[in-house]
Parts: structure tokens; sequence; C-alpha cells
């Protein structure tokens, strides 16, 4: 007997349900499936490649998987945008007077900061 999918269909059940959910998605961490108060940047990253992986053009069928992994990337790249990227951001305070190119005392880098 051959394979218990109709002829030519692999993959096509497998695709619609993730290109509807990333479609119909709210907010961007529904579209990776991470909750709104993830700030891990490895874990993001990871919701990303999972996510794409499901509705990659090249691995869906879904005539629509080109836009559902589009907004899959502008999710990530929204999110990280909004996440604090400096240490004085991530940790509410300024570098020490030693850190290199902070301007204060010590900077080595000979007035370029």
């Amino acid at each position: 007997p051959g394979p218990p999918w109709p002829p030519g269909t692999l993959g096509v059940a497998m695709c619609d349900p993730n290109v509807d959910r990333i479609l119909g998605a709210r907010s961007h961490f529904a579209v990776l499936e991470v909750e709104a108060s993830e700030t891990d940047p490895t874990a993001l990253r990871r919701a990303y490649r999972a996510a794409a992986l499901q509705v990659h053009p090249d691995k869906c069928s879904d005539t629509r998987a080109a836009e559902a992994f589009r907004r899959v990337l502008q999710a990530l790249d929204s999110i990280l945008e909004g996440l604090p990227s400096s240490s004085s951001e991530v940790h509410g305070q300024e570098p020490p007077s030693w850190w290199p190119h902070n301007g204060g005392k010590g900077c080595r880098c000979e007035g370029a900061c």
C-alpha cells in the first residue's frame, strides 16, 4: 500500500496550522510562541528558528508561507530592538570610571570618546 496521505499533499497539512497561527497572531510574542516577559535573546532566537523552519517557503508548500516567514523575522527584529542593549540599561547604572571608553577618569581612548 501507498502512503497514508493523498499524493502531492506531503507537508501541506503540517504547514497550514502554523501559517494560520502566525498570520493570525496579535503580537510579535505570539508569532514566536514565547511569553511577553521573555527577554533572553538566546531563547528568542531559538523560538525564531523553530518558527522559521515550520513556515520556510522551501519547506512549506502553503501559498502564504513566504508572508508567514516574513512575519516571523519581523517579530524577532521588533522584540530584539525593544530589549536593553547596553550594560547601563541592563544594570541601571553607569559603567565604573576605570572602564575603557566611558569618557571618565582612566579612559584610554585619548579623547576619542
